[in-house]
């Protein structure tokens, strides 16, 4: 069978229609395009943002006590919590409690917080055979560590 040139026209018109319908993008194709562009972009603009405005600040510890002191079986449980105000992340932070009575170191204790990023804020509690109340209680941070 041999084609018509009448059916190799229409073979080629067919053919050249389908290759301009293969190159055009769908307008769909074209919204997600430009949605992945501009999330890029954006992605992309906030981190050189930050990069930028970032301030070199050393970490700054502060520890709180709350006064929301508990007894359980003649143990005395104080909370804490230390945040990081700085603007460096550090590793290793040794917060120390000593309770006074009397001018007497009656007990002290020591906790390690592994990690504390810029801003972030970490709690724990001391436990105390003495009630706090009756004495002076020191707590503060001893050392931390750069990562």
């Amino acid at each position: 069978m041999t084609d018509t040139p009448k059916e190799l026209r229409d073979d080629r018109e067919n053919q050249e229609i389908q290759e301009t319908a293969e190159n055009q993008r769908s307008s769909a194709e074209w919204i997600s395009f430009s949605i992945a562009l501009i999330l890029l972009g954006v992605v992309v603009s906030f981190i050189v943002y930050s990069w930028v405005s970032q301030t070199y600040k050393p970490p700054i510890l502060e520890v709180e006590t709350s006064a929301d002191i508990r007894q359980v079986n003649e143990q005395f449980y104080v909370p804490f919590t230390v945040t990081n105000e700085g603007g460096q992340t550090v590793k290793s932070v040794e917060v120390v409690a000593e309770l006074w009575i009397e001018d007497k170191l009656q007990q002290q204790g020591s906790q390690e917080i592994t990690f504390l990023s810029r801003g972030e804020v970490q709690s724990g509690a001391f436990i105390f055979n003495y009630n706090p109340d009756g004495g002076k209680l020191i707590v503060r941070v001893a050392s931390y560590q750069l990562p």
